[in-house]
């Protein structure tokens, strides 16, 4: 049975009760898991949340930075301005792919693709938590 907000409350009665009966046999990290588990079941988006997710390396950051430039380069048609040897680390990471030596053109891989959806859900997401 599912409450007015869609929760699926025979489940996590369920699951709850059998963790609560069980408590005393698990580690921290396995009862960690199985609260993560009904999260992700309820409201993946939840997970996402900047309380549950670490901030990422600089590095990290600086790359999907550059990743975003070049994207919004190449939708205006524009030569992007984000340095050669960022053109050759992000294909080198499998996010651009190489299309033509001479000129020199490149275009988003899959792996590029989704990177940039996933930031972009990220976005919304803690846009609509508030955060």
């Amino acid at each position: 049975m599912k409450n007015s907000h869609g929760l699926d409350v025979d489940y996590f009665s369920r699951k709850m009760e059998r963790m609560l009966n069980g408590a005393g046999s698990y580690t921290r990290d396995e009862w960690a898991r199985e609260c993560a588990r009904m999260a992700k079941v309820a409201d993946p988006a939840v997970l996402l949340e900047a309380e549950f997710v670490g901030e990422p390396a600089p590095f990290a950051t600086k790359v999907v930075s550059k990743l975003q430039r070049f994207w919004a380069c190449a939708e205006d048609n524009q030569g992007a301005d984000i340095g050669r040897h960022w053109f050759d680390l992000l294909t080198q990471l499998g996010l651009l792919i190489r299309v033509q030596r001479s000129p020199a053109l490149w275009e988003l891989s899959q792996q590029g693709e989704d990177l940039l959806e996933a930031e972009r859900v990220k976005s919304a997401v803690l846009a609509k938590s508030g955060a």
